[in-house]
């Protein structure tokens, strides 16, 4: 037997009340079929006996059976209306079973009172037609009614004792016979009946039984699928960390640009490019002037803005060749790959000075910068980046002696001043 999922509580496999509720209900749905059975048998016994029978008392028989038509008309109305959508066990079953238990049996006795005229008077063919439509009448109600055990015998009994006693009290050989036949039917229908009944039991046990597993295997499916959903989530999540911290590892969180390590990588890659063409790398030191004064006056938030739109401006002076990074605080470095000479570095230079010196909007308000630079070249002035960008640094110092917006060469006594950038300064 496979073991229950932890937590799951035992499913009510063998729920009487809901077995009897199911079954209760089966014999409601078929009250349509049964009552048209009654009235075509009803109509077909009044147009066979009319010419024969006492027509006052035929016409007060179909009346009254016309009347527990019309009633159990009324009480499937009422089980609809009262349960409809209904699932589950219905807490008031009783009630609704022995109203069809009681007008079963009275349709049972109508049923078997106007059968004994038929088979005490009657003679061959009229008996004969009697055991037919009363026989037919029981084994119908099989149908409709063998759901409800005690439904189906309260319909049946009343209908054979007539028929039994009816041919009984006529004495002859032949009917005595017959009654004994009847008996034979009616117990044969009753176990007949009995068995049906415990095997649509099991049946509704086992139907029960699979739809309990069903939902309570749906119930864990959506559990299951609700927890996988949580983990995909949070595996998710947890990517877009690592590969948040990925980034932040080798970029600048605020700018978004490359960090100092990820441009020693770069400069490595410039480094190969340049000996495959016997061209130059030049290393740039840029250090933004008054940045500070900017950012004591607007606030700290107006001054990384300020950082992320100059950040913007460097990149868009580059080409596809070039590098930036952010070194920390106003400070960038820039890679000129594949340089061929000063003359090539001073362009570059001179565009990004200009950049540099237009005025920036803050929110709202004008802000003005601008930078000095300092350059180191490979191999001119070093081999690696560290020591490159350590006399970029040296060349920038020399700028700031001698003033702002201007660049210095490293080796170079004193900055050079672009014309765009001293009328800034």
């Amino acid at each position: 037997m496979t073991a229950r999922p932890p937590g799951c509580p035992e499913p009510p496999f063998d729920n009487p009340s809901q077995i009897r509720s199911e079954q209760v209900a089966l014999v409601y749905a078929n009250n349509g079929g049964a009552l048209g059975v009654h009235l075509v048998a009803a109509l077909t016994l009044l147009v066979v006996t009319w010419p024969t029978a006492d027509r006052r008392l035929l016409l007060v028989w179909l009346a009254g059976l016309l009347g527990l038509c019309l009633a159990r008309w009324m009480l499937n109305r009422s089980w609809q209306r009262a349960h409809e959508g209904h699932v589950g066990p219905i807490p008031d079953i009783r009630p609704w079973e022995w109203r069809m238990v009681a007008i079963s049996a009275a349709m049972g006795l109508t049923w078997g009172v106007v059968g004994i005229p038929m088979l005490y008077h009657g003679h061959g063919l009229q008996v004969g037609f009697a055991v037919f439509v009363l026989s037919g009448m029981v084994s119908g109600a099989v149908v409709t009614l063998e759901p409800l055990r005690r439904a189906y015998m309260a319909f049946t009994l009343p209908v054979m004792a007539c028929m039994v006693l009816a041919l009984g009290a006529r004495g002859d050989r032949e009917a005595i016979a017959m009654a004994g036949l009847c008996l034979i039917y009616v117990a044969t229908l009753t176990i007949t009946v009995g068995r049906f009944g415990e095997l649509m039991r099991n049946n509704l046990a086992l139907r029960l039984r699979n739809e309990t597993l069903v939902a309570s295997l749906t119930g864990s499916n959506r559990r299951l699928e609700s927890a996988n959903g949580q983990l995909r989530r949070e595996i998710e999540e947890r990517a877009r960390a690592e590969a948040r911290a990925e980034f932040l590892s080798r970029h600048d969180a605020l700018t978004g640009l490359p960090n100092r390590r990820l441009q020693h990588d770069r400069f490595e890659q410039a480094v190969r490019q340049a000996r495959r063409k016997a061209l130059r790398v030049a290393v740039l030191f840029v250090d933004l002037d008054r940045f500070k004064a900017v950012n004591d006056s607007l606030g700290h938030l107006a001054g990384d803005r300020l950082l992320v739109e100059v950040a913007a401006r460097l990149k868009a002076c580059l080409r596809e060749v070039d590098a930036i990074c952010r070194q920390g605080g106003d400070e960038f470095i820039l890679l000129l790959g594949e340089v061929a000479d000063r003359e090539a570095v001073r362009r570059v230079v001179g565009r990004v000075i200009e950049v540099l010196a237009e005025p920036l909007d803050v929110d709202g308000r004008e802000a003005r910068v601008s930078g000095s630079i300092g350059i180191s070249m490979y191999p001119d002035d070093g081999q690696d980046f560290d020591q490159l960008v350590r006399r970029a640094d040296e060349a920038l110092y020399a700028v700031k002696r001698h003033g702002r917006g201007s660049y210095c060469f490293f080796g170079d006594s004193a900055g050079r001043r672009d014309a765009s950038s001293s009328a800034a300064a």
